[in-house]
């Protein structure tokens, strides 16, 4: 049976079920076991997946051999913050079988607008970190005045408008004290913090330029996480350079959502680029993870002369922490979804097929909701999968062949 004739008729028995409480038999599927396919029969009881045939079936759908895998995270994005595009933010995700997101910076302002339009069964699950904390002309500042004439300048009165709403300046122990119930006000699912040149940050101080890139100075950072963890709330921490990548990892944050050197500036510059060996041996003792974030390089370097260095720097610290035990998640940052970071993980040719869709529909989904039967194909997981006409472990380009989308036993329209 052609794939079109298939998808059809599926559409057609789709459109005849109730979803409400509806009991349906998967049968002849290929079902993904964390290692390989294997031959199996689930059935959906409500939002649950099992193995245990109820004693009444409302419907049946035949697989017809085809491939089932767990849907698909994405560690690191902004694009699900406002109703300006939501619609085909949320119609990409789900094209792509992308259904678990975090959100590492947005404006709580715009995002709890569109918050009808996720976190439930016909659409995707999403996290937000409602701003992030920076110090003093730290970064994201300066992108925020850029983006208020690219994107908001419709929507907020003045740049200075962002701050303690994208983002809070914390360059003290006294702000973290005057600032925290602010913060805990917008209800952040986890803390962003920023890192910015750290090494140099003496330095830049000094500096005038509004480009210059600033963070939190350390010990701040350490006490932000310290607060934080009282509260129950995980951090993700923005770095640039093996220095902040270092610092992260002394202040005890849960998650890195960048690699050091994913934006060199000149070829001088490339010594901020390689992961020293014990800050991944560290990391992966403390559980520390790191979201790859490697596809951005691609777009944002001015030079792009420069990105043959990035990837093999790329390369290189990949190798370094997976060889350490430092668990990998796919995030894209600006990308429309994280298969673009998967496409492009696979073409630095460090990990084999299984590797990436593991990190993919295991390892990111599991990070963004931690307390949820999500990421693998078992007794009583959600019964949340996504049907594909070909084995993607042959050819990761068939993870775009996405023949049926199911979310907690309900059938997904594209």
């Amino acid at each position: 049976m052609s794939k079109s004739i298939y998808v059809a008729i599926i559409i057609l028995i789709c459109s005849l079920i109730e979803t409400k409480s509806q009991t349906i038999e998967y049968k002849n599927g290929k079902w993904f076991n964390g290692f390989r396919f294997i031959n199996k029969t689930f059935f959906t009881v409500g939002y649950i997946l099992t193995e245990v045939k109820p004693c009444v079936i409302d419907s049946i759908i035949d697989l017809n051999n085809r491939f089932v895998i767990p849907p698909f995270g994405e560690a690191h994005n902004h694009n699900v913050e406002g109703y300006w595009d939501i619609d085909e933010v949320l119609k990409k995700y789900i094209l792509d079988g992308v259904y678990y997101v975090k959100i590492q910076n947005n404006i709580q302002k715009f995002s709890k607008d569109i918050l009808y339009r996720v976190n439930n069964v016909n659409s995707i699950d999403v996290i937000f970190s409602n701003g992030c904390l920076t110090s003093s002309r730290g970064h994201p500042i300066t992108l925020y005045n850029q983006l208020y004439e690219l994107q908001y300048k419709n929507y907020v009165p003045n740049p200075s408008w962002f701050e303690n709403k994208a983002y809070y300046i914390v360059d003290n122990e006294d702000d973290l004290k005057n600032k925290w119930k602010t913060i805990l006000s917008k209800n952040p699912d986890f803390i962003k913090i920023m890192f910015s040149y750290t090494e140099d940050r003496d330095e830049n101080l000094l500096n005038n330029s509004p480009y210059v890139r600033l963070g939190l100075k350390p010990e701040i950072a350490s006490l932000i996480v310290k607060q934080a963890h009282k509260y129950n709330l995980k951090v993700s921490a923005h770095i640039e350079t093996n220095a902040d990548f270092h610092f992260a990892i002394e202040a005890g944050v849960d998650e890195i959502s960048h690699l050091p050197g994913y934006y060199i500036h000149t070829i001088d510059k490339r010594s901020i680029a390689p992961i020293f060996e014990n800050d991944a041996i560290v990391a992966a003792r403390k559980g520390i993870k790191v979201v790859t974030t490697t596809v951005l390089s691609k777009t944002i370097l001015r030079d792009t002369t420069l990105l043959p260095i990035v990837q093999k720097y790329q390369i290189q610290n990949l190798r370094l922490l997976n060889n350490k035990g430092v668990e990998l998640l796919i995030g894209s940052d600006h990308s429309e979804t994280s298969l673009e970071e998967l496409y492009y993980l696979r073409d630095l040719k460090i990990f084999d097929n299984l590797s990436l869709l593991k990190m993919l529909c295991e390892n990111t989904p599991r990070s963004i909701f931690p307390k949820r039967k999500i990421g693998y194909l078992k007794e009583g997981y959600e019964a949340s999968f996504l049907v594909l006409d070909k084995n993607p472990l042959m050819n990761l380009d068939y993870l775009r062949n996405i023949v049926l989308r199911i979310k907690q036993g309900h059938f997904l329209k594209q």
